[in-house]
C-alpha cells in the first residue's frame, strides 16, 4: 500500500507504534475495512507536507 501511495506523492503519517497497532488490529480482525479506511484517510498527507 505504501509503495502505491508514495508513487502518487502521498504517505501515511503515523509513528511506528500506531502503524504496528493498526496492522495487528487489522490482521486479527479487531478492526474492519471501514475503520482501516478511516485510519488511513485521517493520516494521509502529500509527501511534501509529511
Amino acid at each position: 500500500m505504501r509503495l502505491i501511495l508514495l508513487d502518487n506523492d502521498l504517505d501515511v503519517v503515523a509513528n511506528q507504534e500506531d502503524k504496528y497497532k493498526m496492522v495487528i488490529s487489522a490482521s486479527t480482525g479487531d478492526i474492519r475495512f471501514d475503520d482501516i479506511k478511516k485510519w488511513i484517510q485521517t493520516r494521509l498527507k502529500k509527501k511534501n507536507e509529511a
